[in-house]
């Protein structure tokens, strides 16, 4: 499972929100006693506190690799 690899810090793509319409991220995951923090990694959104064993989420799988285009 990629959330057992998966530690604070790391930039993951990540699944939350109702199963019928789940919203779909790249964020930088925080985890803490209570919550999981997502953070938008270009810090534009604020973040997420998800509630665990409360709020359904999901990781997908860890970005290895970002690729940004300069204009």
């Amino acid at each position: 499972s990629p959330e057992v690899w998966t530690r604070s810090g790391d930039v993951v793509a990540v699944e939350y929100g109702s199963p019928e319409n789940p919203t779909k991220v790249i964020a930088r995951v925080n985890f803490m006693d209570d919550f999981v923090v997502l953070e938008s990694v270009n810090h534009k959104k604020s973040p997420v506190a998800l509630v665990r064993g409360k709020d359904m989420f999901r990781i997908i799988g860890k970005v290895l690799c970002r690729y940004q285009k300069m204009a």
